[in-house]
This record gives C-alpha cells, structure tokens and sequence, in this order.
C-alpha cells in the first residue's frame, strides 16, 4: 500500500479512531483521504461516522447521503444512514433507507434485524416478529441482540434461557465478550425468573471475567446494558456503580453511544428502586439522538419496579 494513498490515509484513520481512541487524528487522517479520494464511498462513510460521534449529526447525514450517491450498491452505507435516522427516530425515513440495504442484500439476517429493532424501538413488536418470527435464533453478534431483545420485551424468559443454553462458553473459538454476555444474561434471566439458585454459579464467573477484560480494554458498550442489569438485580449497588462509571466513562466522548449507555445506567438505578439517580439519566437520554424511545420504556421489564411512579409515567407517556 503506498504511503500517501487515499487508502493508506483511511487505514490510518481506522486505526487511530478504533485502535487508539483518538478521533482528533482519526479526522484529520480521514479528511486528508478524502482530498486523495474524493469519490471512494468507503472513505466518506468512515468520516461520517466520525462526525456523527462527535455530535455532528447534520454534517454526517450529507457526508453519509453523498457516500450513497457515489456508491448506491454498498448495503452497509445504507444501513449506515437508516441507524442514523432512527437514532434521530425519524423511523419512516429509517425503514425506507433499511429497504435499500435489503434490496442489495435481502437475505442478509443483521439487515433484517436492523429493521426489526427499528419497530422494537417503535413500541411495535408484532411488526418486529413478523420479520424475526421465521428466522432460527441467530449466532452472530447484532442479530443475536436483535433478537434477544424481542424475546426480552415479550418476556419469553424460557426460550432465552433454551436458546442461549446451547452455548458451549468452553469453546475457545468463542469470543470472551461474547461468553460474558451469555453467562450474565443467563444469570439475570433467572433471576427474573425467580430462580436465585441458578443465577448464583454465574456471579463470581461474571465479575471475574469483567476485571479480566476492563485489564485488557476488551469492551463493548452494548454488553453493559446486561451486566448493570444483573448486578442490579443481585442488589449489588457496588457492582452497579462500578459499572456505571465505567461505561459512562468509557463513551463520553462519543457523542452517538453515550446516550445509550445513559439509558443503561438509568434502568440499573430503576432496578435498584433508586428513581433520584435513575430519571435524570433516563431525561437525558430520551432528549438526545440515539438514546431510548417512550416506546421501549412502556415495554422494558426494567422499569416494572417504578412503573406506577407518577415522575415515570410522565416521561413514558410522554409524546415523541
């Protein structure tokens, strides 16, 4: 790869945004890509990405919209542009833009499940379940998720428990993330279940294996939603404050996930019963792009604690 090509710039980019953290000159090795490259769609997404993290959604939408124009047969651009309107919950706009993807890719299971979190987020799980419903419970990283939300919101504990038993967590090709996601989402579904007893072997398993992979900033934001809920229905006020922390610090800067790991921390308090630190959270991630939706709080179990909570119901009836 020659050294001051558009693509040697874009790699640069990468792996200074991803491997080091530093957007700053994440940006600066992408901007100059694009001086290289002014039509590679591949290098106008991942600066659109960028700006949308830093809080520029409007400049990310054109940058995204015009990667699409010089590319209109690269899925990933398109779902890159449906999962920033939803984030803005400008759903019609998302499911139109999704259907794009699709029409290049209509098999493609992760492009399915997009769609299908775009109703979830909607309060709409008929219309989710209706492309979820004919597909096995998949394997890879986001569908998975996709789809053990929808068994969650419905409150099918038993076909998650089922569906994520099947999982040999001693299988050394399996990613630890991912042996820690199924071992805590375990945990916490039997604990909703009101199965203590089996929730206990995962406690220490899960605890552990977080020290071991913070030690080796092996995170991802997303599994924090099911750690901060475990550790709160444990009572582990500790455990929840650590993670709390941990998550909050870890994408502050990123304007785009933060709000998410907002509502995170948010429904860990409410599990606590503690709505002082809980709403405040919950106010600001309602109020930002990508964050929760009043839809998914009507739906989520987390909140059944506080749910005849006047202040709650507020923001849960609120209009979008």
């Amino acid at each position: 790869m020659a050294p001051n090509s558009a693509n040697a710039h874009k790699a640069m980019g990468l792996f200074y945004r991803y491997c080091l953290k530093d957007d700053r000159a994440a940006l600066a090795e992408l901007e100059t890509a694009r001086e290289r490259a002014p039509n590679d769609g591949g290098v106008l997404e991942a600066v659109g990405l960028l700006q949308r993290a830093q809080g520029r959604i409007q400049d990310a939408l054109v940058t995204v919209k015009k990667a699409a124009d010089l590319d209109p047969l690269n899925a990933e651009i398109w779902i890159v542009l449906s999962l920033t309107y939803a984030g803005l919950r400008q759903f019609d706009e998302a499911h139109l833009l999704v259907d794009r993807a699709l029409a290049i890719t209509p098999d493609d299971i992760d492009t399915l499940a997009g769609k299908a979190s775009f109703y979830q987020a909607q309060g709409d799980l008929d219309a989710a379940w209706r492309l979820l419903g004919p597909q096995p419970f998949p394997r890879t990283e986001w569908a998975g998720l996709i789809y053990y939300q929808q068994y969650y919101l419905q409150r099918d504990y038993d076909k998650l428990i089922a569906e994520l038993g099947v999982y040999d967590l001693a299988d050394k090709n399996l990613p630890p993330i991912i042996v820690l996601w199924v071992q805590a989402t375990l945990g916490n579904l039997y604990l909703l279940k009101g199965q203590a007893e089996l929730a206990a072997p995962y406690v220490e398993k899960v605890r552990r294996a977080i020290k071991e992979l913070q030690a080796q900033n092996i995170v991802l934001p997303e599994v924090y939603r099911i750690l901060i809920e475990f550790a709160a229905r444990l009572r582990d006020r500790d455990q929840v404050e650590d993670e709390i922390a941990f998550v909050l610090a870890y994408t502050r800067d990123n304007h785009w996930i933060l709000p998410s790991s907002e509502y995170d921390a948010a429904r860990g308090y409410a599990v606590l019963g503690d709505l002082e630190k809980a709403l405040p959270l919950l106010q600001d991630s309602l109020s930002k792009p990508n964050g929760t939706t009043t839809a998914t709080l009507r739906l989520d179990p987390a909140w059944d604690g506080v749910r005849n909570n006047s202040r709650f119901q507020k923001l849960a009836n609120a209009k979008p």
